[in-house]
């Protein structure tokens, strides 16, 4: 029931109007998750995690690489079982939290561009401390085992990392995880919503109506998803620190020394490999857990008024 939120909200002196917790946000934001990994994400995904890998290959060769393992299969590599489960829990949580959040600030008259912004940080904290650590982890190993041979199974890989270093080590880069995920929906939520609101705005000057429109919606979240990607140099720093993990015998690396490693061998253009792979999935992801959940959540409220 999100206690701890209502009880930093009277800290605050923000009035929090409870509402029923609706159980509906699970599904819609595991629905969401589960139909942007199995259509254009998995693809964008393993893109992306190479790159960050291997930042000297570049988009094309990397399109190659992913092909040559079984053609358009190759793009799926990490879908099942663990792309599902990752996205259905990690959507079903963000929806959940964002949510709730949102709801409260916006009954305090709060903006809606500085209410998604707050909403959607609380969502990709959540998101990352309690689903995510696990989850990402088994997919990055998925999709980058075969650098290291690629002879393991991704839960013989798993094996062995608890083995040596527990689980804790199945968590390593998890603090970078939720840098990048709260700045990654509190950018996608807060500029989506601020874009919205603009939309708004202009229409209302023109004399249009105010009615929100899908492709509104639409436009609003690729806005968000595109801009929400300056942070792609914590994506990078991230799976470096998995890639040491998996591939380099359990070799602990922290944030800062991912960081130089970064630095060392690719300069300062290595913080931005697979950024252009990166800006498709963050667009296809603000599209389906933005104007794609708000569409789901109003047909749960359409369904559950018909009965």
């Amino acid at each position: 029931k999100l206690q701890f939120l209502y009880f930093i909200g009277s800290i605050m002196g923000i009035e929090v109007k409870k509402k029923p917790m609706a159980v509906d946000n699970l599904l819609v934001g595991a629905v969401a998750d589960l139909i942007k990994i199995t259509t254009l994400g998995q693809p964008f995904k393993v893109l992306k995690t190479h790159m960050g890998v291997e930042r000297r290959d570049g988009l094309m060769k990397s399109m190659q690489i992913a092909y040559g393992r079984g053609g358009i299969r190759g793009f799926y590599q990490g879908l099942l079982p663990w792309g599902w489960v990752e996205c259905s829990t990690k959507g079903a949580v963000l929806q959940v939290t964002s949510s709730e959040v949102e709801y409260i600030l916006l009954s305090n008259k709060l903006n809606p561009g500085t209410s998604g912004m707050i909403a959607g940080m609380a969502g990709g904290i959540a998101q990352s401390y309690t689903t995510m650590g696990i989850t990402t982890f088994m997919t990055t190993v998925e999709v980058t085992r075969a650098r290291g041979g690629g002879s393991a199974s991704t839960m013989a890989v798993a094996r062995d990392v608890v083995k040596r270093d527990g689980i804790r080590g199945m968590y390593r880069g998890v603090h970078a995880l939720a840098i990048r995920q709260m700045t990654n929906w509190g950018s996608r939520f807060g500029i989506a919503r601020a874009t919205e609101s603009f939309i708004q705005q202009v229409k209302q000057k023109n004399g249009k109506s105010a009615k929100k429109e899908p492709w509104e919606k639409i436009v609003a979240s690729c806005v968000g998803g595109a801009l929400a990607c300056w942070n792609n140099p914590i994506e990078v720093i991230r799976v470096e620190q998995q890639k040491a993990t998996t591939v380099e015998a359990g070799k602990f690396v922290s944030i800062s020394s991912a960081t130089k490693t970064i630095f060392v061998r690719d300069g300062f253009k290595g913080f931005f490999k697979g950024v252009v792979p990166r800006v498709a999935l963050s667009v296809w992801a603000t599209v389906a857990q933005v104007a794609g959940g708000d569409h789901l959540k109003e047909m749960f409220n359409n369904f559950k008024e018909s009965r």
